[in-house]
């Protein structure tokens, strides 16, 4: 059973470990095309030229580019390079591959002025879909009630904005119902690997049921408070 942080661990050890060893200097000396070696820069800043990438479905070469956002004509030390990467991670995470992972890195050298392309290696992994939404801690609404507001649901796929706009559903119709203090907390994610899709187990702390008992007004000079209480349509 994996639980919701061993999911959302994107192996950033492997990666750093990927990055260790590229970023020291050992030309391999294998012929790769016209004017290109195989090469691992050295631990100081690179100038790459190029990035292209291996093993993407969900992310196209454009897209994944633009995620990078390695621009032409410019060095990056091994530092930039790492965080790059990791941000292409989240980017997958952020749409439910959260056992994507960079598998390895190869560089080409352009032998005549010492200009890297870099192959990126990916494995995306299988996209984490919702098997089932447990709620707990609710009262005042039902369960089925409350999954009717949701944009995430089974067999869609686990996505972390779409999840923070459906708590904030929550929150805001439990306000609006008098119950401005509420609490939503994801309790845990649950995945086992022999069934298919994650159990998300959602907690709702209610509060008390808010009342306004008295209304004070000031700073009004030609409004009476009467009429201004009276237009707020506040009971």
């Amino acid at each position: 059973m994996v639980t919701h942080k061993d999911t959302i661990s994107l192996m950033l050890p492997h990666l750093r470990s990927i990055l260790k060893w590229f970023f020291v200097f050992l030309s391999l000396g294998l012929s790769c095309g016209a004017g290109y070696l195989i090469a691992q820069p050295s631990s100081s800043a690179v100038f790459i030229t190029e990035v292209k990438t291996h093993g993407n479905r969900f992310f196209s070469q454009r897209e994944i580019t633009r995620i990078l956002n390695f621009q032409s004509k410019r060095y990056y030390s091994p530092q930039v390079v790492q965080s790059r990467l990791i941000e292409l991670l989240e980017a997958y995470r952020s749409e439910g591959f959260y056992f994507s992972r960079v598998d390895s890195l190869q560089w080409l050298i352009d032998s005549d002025d010492h200009h890297f392309c870099l192959h990126v290696y990916l494995h995306e992994g299988q996209r984490l879909k919702i098997r089932e939404i447990h709620i707990t801690g609710n009262s005042v609404f039902s369960t089925p009630k409350i999954l009717q507001w949701l944009q995430s649901s089974p067999s869609q796929p686990l996505r972390k904005a779409i999840l923070e706009q459906d708590f904030q559903t929550i929150l805001k119709t439990y306000a609006n119902h008098g119950y401005p203090l509420c609490q939503v907390v994801l309790d845990s994610v649950v995945y086992e690997p022999s069934k298919e899709g994650a159990e998300l187990f959602i907690k709702i702390v209610e509060g008390p049921l808010c009342r306004i008992t008295k209304i004070f007004v000031s700073g009004n000079k030609i409004t009476h408070t009467n009429v201004i209480t009276r237009e707020l349509r506040l009971k």
